[in-house]
C-alpha cells in the first residue's frame, strides 16, 4: 500500500526531527523540502499529497515565508502549519496567508494522520470547487489526476 507523500518544510533542529518522525509514525511518506529552492524542485519531482509547515520558536517567520512561497506556487496543494508555541493571532495570520489547517504542539501521530488524510478527500481543482466531487474508493483517492493510496 502506498503512503501519502507529504512535504516537510521549514522548522529547524529537534522539532522539525520530531515531526518528520511523528509522520512517519502516521504511515505518512515524509519528505523534507530542505530550503526554498530544494523545496521547489521537490514539488516539481514528486507532488506531495499535502504540505507541512513547520514553524519553531526560531523559525516561524521561515514558515510563514514557505507557507506564503507553496501557497503561490500551488493554490490547491493543501497546507497545515504546525506551530510549536502558538497565539491566536499567529494562527489566524497562518490562515491569512494561506494555510488550510492548523496544529499546535504537543500532538500525537494519530492526530497529524487525521490532519493529513481529511485533504485526501478533496476534489482535484481544491477544496472551494462544490461542483467538482473526489473520486474515492475504499482505500484510494484522486487528487489533482494522481492516484493516492491509503
Amino acid at each position: 500500500m502506498k503512503r501519502p507523500r507529504i512535504m516537510i518544510a521549514g522548522g529547524s533542529g529537534k522539532f522539525l526531527q520530531r515531526v518528520l518522525q511523528l509522520a512517519a509514525d502516521a504511515d505518512l511518506h515524509p519528505v523534507p523540502a530542505g530550503d526554498m529552492q530544494q523545496g521547489a524542485i521537490q514539488m516539481e519531482r514528486h507532488v506531495p499529497a499535502v504540505a507541512l509547515c513547520v514553524a519553531d520558536g526560531q523559525a516561524t517567520d521561515k514558515a510563514v515565508s514557505w507557507l506564503s512561497a507553496i501557497r503561490r506556487r500551488d493554490p490547491r496543494l493543501p497546507i497545515v502549519l504546525i506551530a510549536r508555541s502558538s497565539s491566536e493571532s499567529m494562527a489566524i495570520a497562518a490562515f491569512y496567508d494561506g494555510a488550510d489547517d492548523y496544529l499546535r504542539w504537543p500532538f500525537t501521530a494519530e492526530e497529524l494522520k487525521t490532519h493529513c488524510r481529511q485533504f485526501l478527500h478533496w476534489p482535484p481543482s481544491g477544496p472551494l470547487d462544490a461542483f467538482s466531487m473526489p473520486i474515492v474508493s475504499k482505500n484510494q483517492a484522486t487528487i489533482k489526476h494522481r492516484p493516492i493510496t491509503f
